[in-house]
């Protein structure tokens, strides 16, 4: 059933209120912190190599996370990882095969 201009207009007054304290409630601080790697990007920064991140990937033996079709890194995230013995063990490895 169509609905009048009137019933249309406070529909989407009431769907704007929502998204509005939806908004509010997101810390801003929180999503500025967290910084987001690509693929590309994370394989500069830890020195591993695209085949050797997706393989890891598959393996889910690094933190990542899908959004439309692509997959991100968070740095925070990614530091922690490389404090493990794995990455060290990894970077290792591929020093080795590299000289």
């Amino acid at each position: 059933m169509l609905k009048s201009g009137n019933q249309l207009i406070k529909m989407l007054d009431e769907k704007l209120l929502d998204l509005e304290r939806i908004i509010s409630e997101i810390d801003m601080d929180d999503v500025v912190r967290r910084e987001i790697m690509t693929t590309k990007e994370f394989a500069s920064y830890s020195k591993l190599s695209f085949e050797k991140i997706s393989e890891l990937k598959t393996q889910k033996k690094i933190p990542y996370y899908e959004a439309l079709d692509r997959v991100y890194f968070y740095k925070e995230d990614i530091d922690n990882w490389m404090k493990s013995d794995e990455y060290i063990s990894l970077l290792k490895q591929s020093t080795r095969e590299a000289g």
